[in-house]
């Protein structure tokens, strides 16, 4: 059975796919997104949306939307775990320089607002895709219920354990970082409006206020691959970051268990290229990453906007995915390296190693933090 014929299939409704979609229909190209989870959901964790992923939903239509939903960041800072500042970046600076400051929201506040854009008839819930085919013609999906898709371009937005990139590439490894990462959302009002990172040794506590009262957080720390502990996800997070500075324990606190994952954290070593024949990748299917950087979601709305405008403009479809890779391949390269650097970092345990690298942070001159940031946040649409 076919399900339909679009110029597009798209494999995952997440950030990536759906702006895709979108981004898409602004140009006159047909798509349907097809997502294995039985229906969209309402909960999950948060996630950071830096300047440059703000201006590329802009370009789609989407920033003000998002914006309406959330609440702009007063700046960004760096503590250490006993509370001493190593570094603050005001939001007029931040704005003054990239235009935003960033923001920080639940994953499915962003998905709903493309959904919302999309309307149910191209978004079909409950397609687990088990196959690709490439031919002259395009490429067909075929999914585990005995249903098929066809498409001229099939795009992979499936995640980090992509079943895409699997059939482009075969297997590929995952490198586990070394530290395991618990998100939370808790509902209290924080005093200041700062997203804020602390480090310790060998452990990171983020802190990112949403709009209605609400805060992403996140923490992390050294921990065998897999580990399994019989304390609750809550309990472990408030025996590990309870004695932190204020106000960690209660955000802790204020946070139910049902609220709290835990993910052991992976990337990939970065490929070559990302396509074959009429069948492409995008996001974390394309170029998984450490969350360091907070830019996951931010670099697969970047994909979408790229991928778009190249297969809006190109001639044939060879050419549209070879100039999405020349556009993408060296930046996502980058981040996702500079994320692992960051990481490794983050999982040093010596207290001297430590407090030479809190040292190094802090006496960065303001100038040089905001070029390097620059590079991060410098996405022209």
């Amino acid at each position: 059975m076919t399900l339909c014929s679009s110029n597009v299939i798209i494999i995952g409704a997440g950030p990536g796919g759906l702006t895709l979609a979108v981004a898409l229909r602004q140009a006159g190209i047909g798509a349907c997104v097809y997502e294995r989870a039985a229906v969209a959901s309402d909960r999950g964790s948060g996630l950071t949306l830096w300047p440059n992923a703000l201006r590329a939903l802009d370009a789609v239509g989407q920033g003000t939307a998002v914006r309406d939903l959330s609440a702009p960041l007063d700046g960004i800072a760096m503590f250490v775990s006993r509370g001493a500042e190593l570094f603050r970046v005001e939001r007029r600076a931040m704005h003054d320089r990239f235009g935003d400051s960033g923001l920080a929201l639940q994953r499915s506040e962003l998905t709903g607002v493309l959904l919302k854009q999309l309307g149910e008839e191209s978004v079909r819930f409950g397609f687990t895709c088990t196959g690709v085919e490439n031919n002259g013609s395009g490429a067909t999906a075929h999914f585990a219920d005995g249903s098929e898709a066809h498409g001229t371009v099939l795009v992979g937005a499936d995640g980090l354990r992509s079943s895409i990139r699997t059939h482009l590439f075969g297997s590929r490894t995952l490198r586990y970082s070394g530290y395991t990462v618990w998100r939370g959302l808790a509902n209290m009002r924080l005093r200041q409006g700062v997203g804020l990172t602390s480090l310790g040794c060998g452990s990171q506590f983020g802190i990112f206020p949403m709009a209605r009262d609400r805060v992403y957080w996140f923490a992390s720390t050294n921990a065998p691959e897999g580990e399994q502990r019989r304390a609750g996800r809550k309990q472990t997070v408030r025996e590990r970051f309870g004695a932190w500075h204020p106000p960690v324990q209660e955000i802790i606190e204020n946070t139910c268990e049902t609220a709290i994952i835990r993910n052991d954290v992976y990337d990939m070593d970065p490929l070559d290229s990302w396509s074959s024949g009429s069948v492409t990748l995008l996001g974390d299917a394309a170029h998984p990453s450490t969350p360091d950087l907070g830019q996951g979601a931010c670099q697969a709305i970047e994909d979408a906007v790229v991928l778009a405008r190249a297969l809006d403009r190109a001639s044939d479809i060879p050419t549209a995915l070879a100039t999405y890779e020349q556009q993408r391949l060296k930046r996502t390269r980058a981040m996702s390296l500079q994320s692992r650097r960051i990481g490794q970092a983050g999982t040093w345990t010596n207290p001297l190693v430590c407090w030479l690298r809190n040292q190094a942070i802090r006496h960065i001159p303001p100038s040089l933090r905001l070029r390097q940031m620059e590079w991060m946040f410098d996405f022209k649409v």
